[in-house]
């Protein structure tokens, strides 16, 4: 009985840490996100625009899906992703996501990885494939691949890398 009591109490901490959507952590605002869109022109962290002018997409990814850093932020704050993640630079439950893009990763493992789109889709959707090291495993939900649709992912990795 003792057991099961645990376990409850458990399962609601782990249910409300990813329903505690919106910390309060204000999210920068992104190019794009504003009144004015910048032009076909105007690319936004090396990115290029597709056929729409004033419409800035990451590049697109393995499946031929691109991302769009404000749709990836209304994301990470609905799914609950920045009561783990920070995105000042400071690390909490899990890494900061403001400057990882590009960046060298030391894993748990000893392993070291570049952070690339390939990379933060897999540290979404299994999460303890790739740990970083400092941070535990079995902590991040391990359903978001069942839970996010592809176009989410991906504009969710493109907000990631527009927190370079």
């Amino acid at each position: 009985m003792r057991r099961v009591i645990v376990l409850v109490i458990a399962g609601l901490a782990l249910l409300a840490s990813v329903a505690a959507c919106g910390d309060g952590e204000e999210a920068p605002t992104l190019p794009g996100a504003g009144t004015t869109q910048p032009t076909a022109t105007e690319p936004i962290g090396g990115r290029t625009p597709d056929a729409t002018p004033g419409t800035q997409l990451s590049p697109t990814a393995p499946g031929g899906v691109a991302g769009h850093p404000a749709q990836g932020r209304q994301v990470a704050q609905t799914q609950g992703c920045l009561a783990c993640h920070t995105i000042d630079g400071t690390a909490s439950v899990g890494p900061s996501w403001r400057g990882i893009w590009g960046s060298q990763r030391q894993l748990a493992s000893g392993q070291t990885v570049t952070a690339d789109a390939g990379y933060v889709r897999e540290s979404i959707t299994r999460p303890d494939a790739k740990v970083v090291q400092g941070f535990q495993p079995g902590v991040m939900p391990q359903n978001y691949e069942q839970q996010l649709t592809d176009q989410q992912l991906q504009d969710l990795i493109a907000y990631i890398e527009s927190l370079r």
